[in-house]
C-alpha cells in the first residue's frame, strides 16, 4: 500500500492507493532430477553400470573420465571432484582417497592430460616441421645461385 502527501487548497489530505499484487513463480531442482547417462552407449544407462566401460583399462577409463569432463567421484558432468556434491570415498579396502571406486590406483590427471594434448598436437608439430624443412631447402636453393667473378685489371 503506497501512501503520499498532497497539497491541494492549502490544505492536507492523504490519498492511498493499492498496488496490484504480482505473482512470483520460482522452480526448483532436486539431486534427484539430474539422471547419470553413460559416455559409452549413447546415454543408455549408468556410466558406473555400462559393460563398455566396465571392461576397460583403468588407464582407458581415466582417458574417457577427462575427455568428457566428469567427474571422478560420481561420473556426472558439470562439476570437478572437488565441488562434488557427494563426500563418497572409495571403496576399496584401506584406501581414503575421494573417487569411485572404478577410478581406485587411477593415474594422475596430469599426466593423461599431457598424453591428449600430445596426441591431439602430433599432427600440427609434423606440419610445422615439413614447413620449417620445406623453409630451410627454400634458402638453400636460393643460396646456391651462380656466381660470376669479373677481373678487372688496372
Amino acid at each position: 500500500m503506497l501512501t503520499s502527501w498532497t497539497s491541494a487548497t492549502g490544505t492536507v489530505m492523504l490519498t492511498t492507493r493499492e498496488r496490484k499484487r504480482h505473482t512470483v513463480r520460482t522452480t526448483a531442482v532436486s539431486e534427484s532430477a539430474v539422471i547419470e547417462r553413460c559416455i559409452c552407449q549413447n546415454g543408455k544407462r549408468q556410466t558406473k553400470l555400462c559393460p563398455r566401460f566396465l571392461n576397460m583399462s583403468l588407464q582407458s577409463r581415466t582417458e574417457e573420465v577427462f575427455r568428457n569432463s566428469l567427474c571422478l567421484r560420481c561420473f556426472q558432468k558439470g562439476h570437478r571432484q572437488s565441488n562434488c556434491p557427494r563426500s563418497q570415498r572409495c571403496a576399496e579396502e584401506g584406501c581414503q582417497a575421494y573417487q569411485h571406486q572404478l577410478m581406485h590406483g587411477a593415474p594422475r590427471l596430469v599426466d593423461i592430460a599431457t598424453r591428449i594434448r600430445r596426441t591431439a598436437n602430433l599432427t600440427s608439430r609434423k606440419t610445422d616441421q615439413v614447413n620449417a624443412i620445406w623453409r630451410h631447402i627454400k634458402l638453400v636453393m636460393t643460396s646456391s645461385a651462380p656466381l660470376y667473378l669479373c677481373r678487372r685489371s688496372w
